[in-house]
């Protein structure tokens, strides 16, 4: 139970992320969209390494969940260059809790 727990964690914490970005920063433009896509494709990525990802998958499990929070770092800095100097520090803070995960 407590294996399911960790990877259901981290599956929803990538759905989050990814749904947060859209939902506050994200354009009806080809970038964005550009970015979903592969939002997208890591996720069904990750979906087919879940099954197994606390045993023989891990380790694709694992990189796979790296690819995609790499991918939303990059977009959340450039949200971070682009906020107000008020939302700046919480940005930072967000970000850099999402590079430790």
């Amino acid at each position: 139970m407590d294996e399911f727990a960790a990877v259901f964690s981290l599956v929803w914490i990538a759905w989050l992320n990814g749904t947060l970005y859209y939902d506050l920063h994200g354009h009806e433009d080809g970038r964005t969209r550009s970015f979903v896509f592969g939002q997208m494709l890591l996720l069904a990525l990750l979906a087919v390494f879940t099954e197994h990802a606390t045993d023989s998958s891990g380790a694709q499990f694992a990189l796979t969940y790296a690819a995609f929070m790499l991918l939303m770092s990059v977009q959340w800095c450039d949200v971070r260059r682009q906020d107000a100097e008020e939302y700046s520090s919480l940005t930072a803070r967000y970000l850099t809790g999402m590079l430790l995960t």
